[in-house]
């Protein structure tokens, strides 16, 4: 099962919906996709689809999948680690009306220099990243990235009150 969470800001982040529709349709998703879509609108007619999920579910969700697609919040991100999860991650766009500002883009940026993620910035990767992602090695170990990502988001938040 393939799980993605778009968290749950009130822009929509309708271009990863559609995508992850468009490879199921394709036939180069062949297993179950779920997607805790917050406030998109747009649903799919071949994606399990919920607006917003108890906690608990979503810890479930993020548990059982074979691979966990998140937008660049560091707290989807950050539960995705935890739960032991190299998450595949694709930045809320604010030139497509998907945020307010680039900080996604930027952390996302900062996350790849460290190996706790895949990044995914062009939403036509997905595909291929998806497809080659049981044979992704990872960079680091799952306690030194949840060290290295806790270490920074301490400093952004450090940076943010000064």
């Amino acid at each position: 099962m393939i799980f993605a969470t778009l968290g749950t800001d009130e822009h929509p982040f309708t271009r990863l919906v559609e995508e992850l529709e468009r490879l199921v349709r394709e036939g180069r998703i062949r297993e179950r996709v779920v997607v805790q879509r917050g406030f998109t609108p747009y649903q799919g007619e071949l994606l399990e689809t919920y607006e917003i999920l108890p906690f608990d579910r979503l810890v479930n969700y993020i548990r059982e999948a074979r691979v966990v697609i998140t937008h660049g919040g560091p707290g989807s991100i950050a539960l995705s680690l935890l739960q032991g999860k190299v998450p595949v991650v694709v930045p809320r766009d604010p030139a497509l009306g998907e945020h307010v500002d680039g900080h996604q883009i930027e952390f996302v940026r900062f996350l790849k220099e460290r190996g706790s993620i895949i990044p995914v910035f062009r939403i036509e990767e997905l595909g291929d990243v998806l497809e080659g992602y049981k044979e992704r090695e990872v960079k680091y170990s799952l306690q030194e990235r949840i060290d290295r990502f806790l270490a920074r988001f301490e400093e952004l938040l450090a940076e943010l009150k000064d």
